[in-house]
């Protein structure tokens, strides 16, 4: 009972504007993923590489906008672990372990975030090079379902500390 009080306190704190933000770059960029994936097995070898930089710029914003949102957080002495002035204000039960979560699994969301960044500018780099063609797309298919995987945990993270 205590911990489901703290966990309304911290959504309800908590900055839905940049958590909802984060959810249309998200599921824009894997749109711009797939349609990457199409355009390459058609022989669109150009386009697919633009689609692919569109959804690294978006993973990339996504970060920015996660980055932003931590800063307004650490601003207001919300950090990890349930210290700082916020603790001392609000003093629900659970409160700390609530912010603790969610930067847990906000920071290892990012995480993956990165690591698909990563990923994907290598593909696109491939792509423009001429060493990832349309005889081999299934490559750039698997980095974009780790990115879809990537966005459907965001999908299920935005309702739990966003919405809930």
């Amino acid at each position: 009972m205590q911990f489901s009080r703290a966990c309304a306190t911290g959504v309800a704190h908590n900055t839905k504007y940049l958590g909802t933000l984060n959810t249309g770059v998200l599921l824009l960029s894997s749109a711009l993923a797939a349609i990457a994936v199409h355009a390459l097995r058609d022989g669109h070898a150009r386009l697919a590489a633009r689609l692919v930089g569109g959804t690294v710029a978006l993973g990339l914003a996504f970060l920015a906008v996660k980055a932003v949102e931590y800063g307004e957080h650490f601003d207001e002495g919300i950090y990890p672990g349930g210290v700082g002035r916020y603790f001392v204000e609000h003093r629900a039960r659970g409160l700390s372990e609530f912010w603790t979560l969610y930067y847990g699994m906000t920071a290892l969301h990012a995480l993956h975030v990165t690591i698909g960044v990563v990923v994907l500018g290598v593909l696109a780099i491939r792509i423009v090079r001429g060493r990832l063609g349309r005889e081999v797309a299934y490559r750039l298919e698997i980095g974009a379902l780790y990115w879809h995987l990537v966005d459907v945990v965001w999908i299920f993270l935005w309702p739990l500390f966003y919405l809930a």
